[in-house]
């Protein structure tokens, strides 16, 4: 665990894990098969040390004291076994698949947990958001902040716990958000964005192109097949002969552009994550609406983003952070960029100007924490179908419950 959490889980080898814990390479491979068999048993021994902890923390508690309960049981965990929560958090977002399924494993505990303790006393209303959803995005927040070394201020606990209550049902009988058939609105394929295609390849043999537009439709080429080949293979198994192979170059023009596949990576990092602001962010100011619609049709924009380019919503949701410390940092800017667009929130209602701008790192943290699930299991598909509770979840804290509740009716009620 601590060499994962402090060198990081692709920098680890066997002989490191060897010789730290005092044994032979021989006695290693007598308990565990590979790193990866290694990585998995501590993730369930850490795991099921947090669940105990986070038990006992609600344990008995009121609906009403529960979330500030567990809330406040990941903060501290975060805060004084940091090594620990970057393991079973962030390392197990770069470990390969089984350790995202381990780490969607104690998400979905600690979501079990919150569930039963509200539902403790007089059969209290369940939250209007899936509570995995909200704690998913609770640990990307906490994760963030370790990352960039900032000290979890005493007062956040209260914060992230007022922020998880403030999806509670909104008015008594009112029901669920309802699922809805939402493709439609969406229209997929219909004008994708050039950025999002790849450059047809450079005719064979002699032409007249100018050299510029040759380097740029081979560069744009190698940068749509990394994200591409990544999102077949995980960052870790891609190599340069996958990459120049999907891009139709060879390995000279690569290295022509790029000194290495990792320089590749952070490139593609760059195009993905500013296609998809574009796109985000074009849907939101070019609405001329309130800021409830215009949040409405970014969040239309962002569905479609996904939807049309697969490889690129893989890379931005699943594999971002694969690089390792410095890349991750870049990825946690990139999603914070977000937040920007919520900005105008918190002059909804006058109540909105007294609530944290650590509303708005949860909010989209745990938009990541949704997208990404469902991109990774090969369930996108299904996100225009989410639309109704991921909008209910960004207005929600600013609009209140209720005001969030009516907007979504409403266009629940367009769709028919």
């Amino acid at each position: 665990m601590t060499l994962t959490a402090t060198a990081g889980y692709a920098q680890t080898r066997v002989g490191d894990l060897a010789s730290a814990a005092g044994v032979s390479r021989a006695t290693f491979y007598d308990q565990f098969k590979n790193k990866e068999d290694c990585f998995l048993a501590a993730h369930e021994e850490l795991s099921t040390g947090l669940l105990g902890v986070t038990a006992s923390a609600v344990r008995g508690k009121s609906p009403k004291q529960a979330t500030r309960s567990i809330v406040g049981a990941l903060t501290e965990f975060a805060a004084h076994r940091t090594h620990e929560f970057s393991f079973l958090t962030y390392e197990a977002m770069v470990a390969g698949p089984r350790a995202l399924d381990r780490r969607e494993r104690l998400v979905a505990g600690l979501a079990e947990q919150l569930e039963q303790a509200l539902g403790v006393e007089g059969g209290a209303a369940p939250l209007e958001v899936p509570a995995w959803i909200l704690l998913g995005g609770l640990i990307r927040v906490l994760g963030m902040r370790a990352r960039r070394d900032e000290p979890i201020a005493r007062e956040l606990p209260a914060e992230l716990s007022a922020w998880v209550a403030s999806y509670g049902t909104p008015r008594t009988g009112a029901r669920a958000l309802r699922a809805a058939s939402m493709s439609s609105l969406l229209d997929v394929g219909q004008h994708p964005s050039p950025s999002l295609i790849a450059p047809q390849p450079l005719p064979r043999g002699r032409h007249r192109l100018p050299g510029a537009v040759v380097k740029r439709v081979q560069r744009e080429r190698i940068l749509h097949a990394t994200a591409q080949v990544i999102r077949t293979k995980g960052y870790p198994s891609t190599t340069v002969a996958d990459v120049v192979a999907t891009a139709g170059v060879s390995r000279e023009v690569f290295y022509s552009h790029f000194h290495n596949r990792s320089e590749a990576f952070m490139e593609t990092h760059q195009l993905v994550f500013e296609n998809m602001m574009a796109a985000t962010a074009g849907a939101f100011f070019a609405s001329g609406g309130p800021w409830p619609e215009q949040v409405w049709q970014s969040a239309r924009a962002s569905t479609r983003f996904v939807l049309e380019a697969p490889s690129f919503a893989y890379f931005a949701f699943v594999e971002s952070y694969a690089l390792g410390a410095g890349i991750a940092r870049r990825t946690d800017d990139a999603v914070l960029a977000f937040t920007a667009l919520l900005t105008n929130g918190y002059s909804q209602r006058p109540e909105g100007a007294e609530l944290p701008h650590s509303f708005s790192d949860a909010i989209v943290g745990a938009i990541m924490e949704a997208v990404a699930y469902h991109v990774r299991v090969d369930r996108s598909e299904s996100l225009p179908d989410l639309l109704p509770v991921l909008t209910f979840l960004i207005l929600a804290p600013f609009l209140g419950a209720d005001g969030a509740h009516e907007f979504v009716e409403d266009k629940l009620r367009e769709v028919g």
